[in-house]
């Protein structure tokens, strides 16, 4: 019996080979020249500036606490989110990575509910660590809410917080 090998497996290595050489080969035609522009095209940026719609915004920390320092930040121990009806809320946003004029908001929404009972914004001052906001417990009907924080108009944190009638 006369075994011969059939030459198909040989001639698709062989293709294969053709077509991936063929593939890596410089694709410009002979004598032609490679223009490179500093030309601005129409739509696009300055690649070193970032995109003020695109660009993340750096929030480092949100707190809520019974006070700021004088750096406008809600210090460690002061940290809260139980909170008496006589208290005041004071919110704590780090800003320090974001734009100055940027906006910041809080926005508190009872539990379970989109409608907003509390709304004050800030603009981030120029060199600014952190915004602080101040709410009066007693404006709040008791029992849980949550905070929204945003920097222009983007979601960039939620705390939640609940109104009893005495602090633990």
């Amino acid at each position: 019996m006369n075994h011969r090998k059939s030459p198909i497996p040989s001639l698709v290595v062989l293709a294969s080979l053709v077509c991936l050489v063929m593939g890596c080969m410089d694709q410009t035609e002979p004598g032609a020249t490679t223009v490179v522009s500093d030309a601005k095209i129409a739509g696009m940026h300055d690649p070193n500036v970032p995109d003020p719609v695109t660009e993340p915004r750096f929030v480092d920390d949100v707190r809520v606490g019974f006070e700021v320092d004088s750096d406008g930040k809600v210090p460690d121990g002061l940290e809260s989110d139980s909170f008496a009806v006589a208290d005041s809320i004071h919110f704590s946003v780090s800003v320090s990575d974001a734009s100055t004029g940027s906006r910041v908001q809080v926005v508190v929404y009872p539990e379970g509910s989109d409608e907003a009972v509390w709304i004050d914004e800030d603009e981030v001052a120029a060199d600014a660590a952190h915004v602080s906001f101040v709410l009066e417990a007693s404006s709040l009907a008791g029992g849980f809410h949550r905070a929204s924080v945003t920097i222009d108009d983007e979601v960039v944190a939620e705390k939640r917080f609940e109104i009893v009638e005495q602090t633990s």
